[in-house]
């Protein structure tokens, strides 16, 4: 749809890190009950370094598990 350039191809990346974000939290405020033990949770997630680098680079194990 933008063609093969830098932004086009890191917007997946960025995009399925950040909806893994909110779908961390979703998943952490079912478990805990309790608003600030997700906002911790999510907040792990964003600084853990494996997260952040499979965020930033243009990798497909951002989008889907592979075997």
């Amino acid at each position: 749809m933008f063609g093969l350039n830098v932004w086009s191809v890191r917007a997946v990346s960025i995009f399925f890190g950040i909806v893994s974000m909110l779908l961390f939290y979703s998943i952490s405020n079912q478990l805990f009950k309790r608003k600030r033990a997700a906002a911790a949770a999510a907040f792990f997630i964003v600084i853990c370094p494996w997260h952040i680098m499979m965020s930033r680079w243009a990798l497909h194990y951002t989008v889907m598990i592979q075997k």
